[in-house]
């Protein structure tokens, strides 16, 4: 993926994500994105799981994902506690919850 290339190569990532996020919620709603959109910095660390709570490389054989950021005065290392079920989240939820991402490269 470009963030996690990006985030290696040494660039800031942001990523303008719904809060819901953080509770693995599945929402559509348009509204959401005026009352719950929230930038994030990407740390790095991006790992996708299948259905048996094992690691895969590929993306369409994942149910759940997990990463590292920054946010709210929490620093990368604590982060992975923001996110439900042992650090991890559906990608069901990361697909309707993550808007987007801006690269900062100096």
């Amino acid at each position: 993926l470009k963030m996690e290339k990006a985030h290696k190569e040494g660039a800031t990532v942001l990523m303008m994500i719904d809060s819901q996020m953080f509770d693995d919620i599945v929402s559509y709603s348009y509204k959401d994105l005026f009352t719950k959109s929230h930038w994030i910095v990407y740390e790095g660390g991006l790992n996708f799981y299948n259905a048996a709570n094992k690691p895969v490389k590929e993306v369409g054989k994942a149910t759940m994902l997990a990463f590292k950021f920054a946010t709210w005065g929490e620093t990368p290392d604590n982060s992975i506690d923001n996110l439900l079920y042992k650090g991890r989240i559906s990608v069901a939820c990361f697909k309707c919850t993550f808007y987007g991402y801006i690269i900062c490269k100096q």
